[in-house]
């Protein structure tokens, strides 16, 4: 077999795999065809097979694209090109989440305060539940006249016009013309389809080259630890690694997605307090994604990504604690452009003074301190060093267990506590935003000394075990 045919039987196969549940929803049309009268039944049919392929067609070649995309950008470097489509990127994500946020701050706050009036005048929150159900219906009315607008002229707007018998005078060319350019797309793409196959130089993985490596170097001045350089320099050489999330060193897309949650939020009319509240929600959410770079980049992040090579470490009779600080390090460093950008950006939007600023700095300065520390101890508490490549990582049980099922929870706690001033505010129906500010950073300040401590006590045990054993297995 071709590298071509041997990519796109993997794909065929890994696609109906993952995506078996999408069968019900041809089973689905099958059973909802039989209802209808009898010149419809075939035509509906057909109309969900025909949807279900193309859906189909258009991830694989965006699969296609996509992998050829990384692959060249292994080769040349993450320049000009990676930026452009970064941006993109984020820009149809800021757009997408700007109406999203719209209209869920549309039904959100006041239906808030139908719940709070209620309970306040003793009527009891039930009573309102009809009312806030009827402002929900509204609200998804409205979403969905948007999303019919700018999708009439698509696929499933076409079909459903011919299926119905009440096609527009152009429908019959957009359609001809959508099913060229798709099947030219799934040309081009089957033509790009497993070039990368056995053809991969491992140089590949430590060309210094792109804008990505300028960064790392300057990150580098920031800092007078080696260990720290050396981490910074390993994962900005590591094209594979970078190839996974480059986007995360010009502008994530975590900030893209806030960004335009502001946006929504300025066309919602809302008092001083209600508008500190989603600041203060989506700089919590950029702060918290900043500083968990470890699920970008495992491969060089996590406790023992070095692999063998923390040997070197027993051997100089240094304490891992070093290497473990390290990696914490290396995480802040490369979530302070995101953290700051992100927080200038929202600010600017939601027009945010001095309040906003000592809010975000308050919640930042949390998120720096902690949020490394619960990502990175999972593998510092159960390393495996002996692996081949990264991805076996996700084979180690004990470390997803750790991860997934206590340290996850820790961070998810971390995001509660953080949140919890805004629940306060809302059931008070709003505070003076200084007032708010202040009482925020204290109970943040509370939060970091109690987490703080945790990960301090638990890193001393885990460095006292680990420094008297064998890990090296």
């Amino acid at each position: 077999m071709t590298n071509r045919q041997i990519f796109t039987v993997l794909w065929t196969t890994q696609h109906l795999i993952r995506n078996k549940d999408d069968l019900y929803v041809l089973l689905l049309g099958l059973g909802i065809s039989f209802s209808l009268p009898p010149d419809q039944k075939i035509p509906f049919f057909l109309i969900t097979l025909g949807l279900w392929l193309l859906s189909a067609v258009v991830a694989y070649i965006i699969q296609c694209v996509a992998l050829a995309l990384k692959t060249r950008r292994m080769q040349k470097g993450f320049g000009w090109d990676a930026w452009l489509t970064s941006s993109m990127s984020g820009a149809i994500m800021l757009v997408v989440c700007l109406f999203a946020s719209k209209f869920a701050l549309q039904w959100f706050f006041p239906s808030m305060d139908m719940l709070i009036d209620g309970i306040r005048n003793g009527e009891g929150a039930p009573n309102h539940f009809p009312a806030m159900g009827d402002l929900l219906i509204h609200v998804l009315a409205d979403a969905h006249r948007l999303v019919e607008q700018y999708g009439f002229w698509l696929f499933n707007g076409i079909a459903t016009r011919f299926l119905f018998q009440r096609p527009e005078e152009t429908d019959s060319f957009l359609f001809v013309l959508q099913i060229l350019l798709l099947f030219t797309a799934l040309l081009i793409s089957y033509g790009l389809a497993g070039r990368w196959y056995r053809k991969l130089p491992s140089s590949y993985a430590t060309a210094e080259r792109g804008w990505i490596v300028w960064y790392g170097r300057l990150l580098e001045r920031w800092t007078k630890n080696g260990l720290v350089r050396v981490q910074l320099r390993n994962l900005v050489r590591d094209s594979e690694q970078l190839s996974s999330d480059y986007s995360f060193f010009y502008l994530d897309f975590g900030v893209w997605m806030f960004v335009g949650f502001a946006m929504g939020a300025t066309t919602v009319a809302m008092p001083d307090w209600a508008m500190i509240l989603v600041f203060h929600f989506l700089v919590n959410g950029m702060a918290r994604d900043a500083f968990y770079s470890i699920d970008s980049f495992p491969g060089k992040l996590k406790f023992d990504a070095d692999g063998k090579a923390s040997r070197l470490f027993r051997l100089s009779g240094q304490s891992y604690s070093q290497l473990y600080e390290a990696k914490i390090w290396t995480q802040r460093l490369l979530g302070i452009h995101i953290a700051v950008a992100g927080v200038i950006l929202v600010t600017w939007i939601l027009k945010g003074n001095l309040f906003f600023l000592l809010l975000a700095g308050g919640i930042v300065v949390l998120h720096f301190i902690l949020t490394p520390h619960l990502a990175t101890m999972p593998s510092y508490i159960s390393p495996h060093f002996k692996r081949q490549h990264y991805t076996e990582g996700e084979e180690y049980q004990e470390q997803a267990w750790l991860d997934e099922g206590v340290f996850e929870k820790g961070r998810d706690w971390l995001t509660y506590l953080c949140l919890a001033p805004i629940l306060v505010s809302i059931a008070l129906e709003g505070i003076r935003v200084p007032i708010y500010v202040a009482a925020s950073i204290a109970w943040l300040g509370i939060v970091l000394v109690v987490f703080y401590t945790i990960t301090h006590y638990a890193k001393r045990k885990v460095t006292k075990m680990i420094d008297r054993s064998d890990i090296i297995s």
